[in-house]
């Protein structure tokens, strides 16, 4: 028993870092890197047709996708999208609703510095 337990411990794997790389081997490994980089993007490309946009979902068969289209939740997401989209337009955009923002800041600030004053005027002299 201990004559092989001294053999397996001589005669360990050697790691992937310990490992000397061969011409022959990097080929090999880069070939493989390659194909499999391929099939991914096969798969990416093929599974593409199969997203929902509105929902941010991924599907992998056509009768999962047509599901989803059909189903309330595609339907609920999508008019809740349009409506923010209308909501949108109808208040001017982005631009108007940062315009009206700052005025609105503006506001405020001036309002403020308004009652510092008023608050300092009515305030006692300090002894």
């Amino acid at each position: 028993e201990e004559v092989m337990l001294a053999g397996a411990a001589q005669e360990r794997r050697k790691l992937e870092s310990e490992v000397e790389e061969t011409p022959e081997v990097k080929r090999r490994r880069r070939e493989q890197a390659e194909q499999q980089q391929s099939r991914e993007e096969t798969l990416r490309q093929q599974n593409r047709e199969f997203y929902c946009d509105v929902c941010d979902k991924q599907y992998t068969t056509v009768t999962e996708f047509a599901a989803h289209l059909s189903s309330y939740d595609h339907h609920h997401r999508k008019r809740f999208a349009e409506m923010k989209e209308a909501e949108k337009a109808r208040a001017g955009g982005d631009e108007a609703v940062a315009e009206r923002r700052e005025r609105e800041e503006k506001r405020r600030n001036k309002e403020l510095q308004k009652r510092i004053a008023a608050a300092a005027a009515a305030a006692p002299p300090p002894p």
